[in-house]
């Protein structure tokens, strides 16, 4: 304990003095120096004279550059490497903060100053990023004024409603996981969008899990408050929008893929219209399907995308219900209204299709085809719910072709549907749809639609639709509301993004 008093004293005393006698300092410190030293002082003397001289021309050249002289340094020297609040005289420095404070290894320390860090991109939504997580809110609202007039004698429709509304938290953690949650407002019903986990495995193939929307075509595919027109053509009722269940999504060279393996999921979850549900038999419980054993879904769609310019598409659909019957899918046109009531099958359904797209600087060309073939189409008795099997399969056909024309605006990129980026375009849309059941005559479609779309900002988007359909004489319903009618939609509606 003496020993490191008297250490002390040593390294004190000399100190003190220094500070009560600063004329004689540099004595002090060639006595310290020399201390031990085999000579006279006298090189001492001339080594501290220089390094006096160079001192005072260094303080002289800093005062003429404007810089505070030593010992009064200014904020922008007390601030940190990374911007951290200057450090006043009265703060202690902790050897800690001379440590890297949580940079993971092989971090670029760019990044890691971002830490922390919010940040707004218009249309895209809000992003906080942490030292090992990012997470994303995004928020988007879609209203609607929809005017219908029907041939058919009944009184003309005025509906004012939120078609879409959206918000979705995107979370990505370490190790290439994160989760997706999204939660909807669709026709003013609520539900969920979107719920899975995620994990990269690089940079060009991703697994997700959970309730997530499988492989569908390029309308299926596409974002909705992205889509040319409010709502998706006809053909979107060949495929399911949500199911539960893996899939593979994945790009590289210009090559794209997405395989998935699900189940049904149960119906109303995300907010589905009640006129498109299945109608089950009687004395059948309505989960029968979803919770089979033997009841599985299999989607892929695959496509090359060589440029921004231009994307093409293959994909598939397999259900498959080898001892549990699938009681099948009503057809509906593009604003809900189901023009044939679905037909139950026993076996695998097929769906083949094929797509298109083309974005230039000042046109986009969509287009989209689709093939279905369900199983063995089953009839139950109404009162007492007996299956009976029927000679032949439900056929589906369809497809649609969108043109947009932008004389002043520009288009992004193909594979994501060409959506108008910034300025206005005229776009139209021709579709058609037949689908022939086993038990009746053939029920078809046909519909043209016209539209002006303006961009105003990355946010806004404002869009006036007109909307013609001509109904088939044999579009069966329970209510026979469709069949040989001939109906005008005009819609104005709006879209706008956090």
């Amino acid at each position: 304990m003496l020993r490191r008093v008297l250490v002390a004293v040593a390294f004190l005393v000399p100190s003190a003095v220094a500070h009560a006698h600063p004329r004689v300092a540099d004595n002090v410190g060639d006595d310290d120096k020399d201390e031990g030293e085999d000579n006279d002082g006298t090189d001492a003397s001339e080594e501290a004279k220089a390094k006096a001289d160079a001192a005072e021309k260094s303080d002289d050249d800093a005062d003429g550059k404007g810089e505070p002289p030593e010992g009064d340094l200014g904020d922008d020297d007390r601030e940190g490497p990374d911007g951290e609040p200057p450090r006043s005289a009265h703060d202690t420095e902790h050897a800690s903060d001379a440590e890297d404070e949580d940079e993971g290894q092989n971090e670029d320390p760019d990044e890691h100053r971002h830490h922390g860090h919010t940040h707004h991109e218009p249309g895209l939504g809000l992003e906080w990023i942490a030292s090992r997580a990012r997470l994303r809110l995004g928020l988007a609202v879609q209203g609607a004024a929809i005017y219908g007039h029907d041939s058919i004698p009944s009184p003309d429709t005025m509906d004012l409603t939120v078609k879409r509304a959206r918000v979705s938290f995107d979370a990505e953690v370490s190790h290439g996981t994160g989760f997706h949650l999204e939660l909807q407002a669709r026709n003013l019903k609520l539900g969920l969008a979107d719920a899975y986990g995620r994990w990269a495995l690089d940079e060009h193939i991703e697994v997700q899990a959970g309730y997530l929307h499988a492989p569908g075509g390029l309308e299926r595919d596409t974002n909705p408050f992205d889509l040319p027109f409010l709502s998706r053509s006809s053909l979107a009722s060949m495929t399911r929008d949500r199911e539960v269940g893996v899939k593979l999504v994945g790009h590289q060279d210009g090559q794209f893929w997405a395989v998935s393996i699900t189940r049904d999921a149960p119906f109303g979850i995300g907010g589905d219209d009640p006129e498109i549900a299945v109608h089950v038999p009687v004395g059948v419980d309505p989960t029968a399907v979803a919770r089979s054993a033997t009841t599985w879904n299999q989607a892929a769609r695959v496509g090359t995308a060589p440029s921004d310019e231009f994307a093409a598409g293959l994909g598939w659909t397999f259900r498959i219900r080898p001892n549990q019957p699938d009681y099948g899918d009503p057809v509906y046109e593009s604003n809900g209204s189901v023009y044939l009531d679905p037909r139950p099958f026993r076996g695998t359904s097929i769906r083949l299709g094929a797509d298109a797209a083309i974005s230039e600087n000042h046109f986009r060309v969509l287009m989209e085809a689709a093939i279905r073939r369900d199983g063995q189409q089953l009839s139950f008795d109404g009162g007492s719910g007996i299956e009976s099997r029927l000679p032949g399969h439900e056929l589906w056909t369809g497809g649609y072709l969108v043109v947009g024309v932008a004389p002043y605006g520009g288009y992004g990129r193909a594979v994501e549907g060409a959506p108008l980026q910034w300025g206005w375009e005229i776009l139209g849309r021709f579709e058609a749809m037949k689908v022939s059941p086993a038990d009746a005559f053939s029920a078809t479609l046909t519909a043209e639609t016209l539209g002006i779309n303006w961009v105003a900002t990355r946010q806004i988007r404002l869009q006036a639709d007109a909307m013609l359909q001509q109904h088939g004489d044999f579009n069966q319903t329970l209510t026979m509301e469709n069949a040989g009618a001939t109906r005008f939609y005009a819609e104005l509606w709006a879209t706008w993004k956090l």
